[in-house]
């Protein structure tokens, strides 16, 4: 009995690509270590049998630019804030006052005075 392979779809490995370039964007992964390059190398294998190699890279880095926009956006809108983090309010840190970080009573040494008798 003979397997059949599985037809590779243009469309869908080009699809592949930009998905993994807006997730690269978005949380701002290193694309030459790790997973990302295990699934971006296995990505451009099949580019590279069906000749699409220039189509699949445009859209990754087409996904990496809309990835970065959109967590900008989403950093703007705020939604990217974790459940548990406290947030500190900063309205009313203007009446907070600082002290004076000078000793009272500071005097230099008797070798540093310019009249040291």
């Amino acid at each position: 009995m003979k397997v059949k392979k599985k037809k590779v779809d243009a469309r869908e490995i080009i699809k592949k690509a930009y998905i993994l370039g807006f997730e690269v964007g978005y949380y701002k992964h290193y694309d030459s270590v790790g997973w990302v390059r295990r699934e971006r190398d296995r990505i451009e294998e099949l580019a590279n049998k069906i000749g699409i190699e220039k189509e699949v890279e445009r859209a990754y880095r087409r996904g990496i630019s809309d990835g970065a926009i959109k967590r900008e956006q989403d950093m703007v809108q705020d939604k990217n804030v974790p459940a548990g983090e406290v947030r500190q309010p900063t309205r009313g840190l203007e009446a907070i006052e600082i002290p004076d970080m000078k000793p009272k009573f500071f005097h230099f040494p008797r070798f540093l005075r310019k009249n040291h008798r």
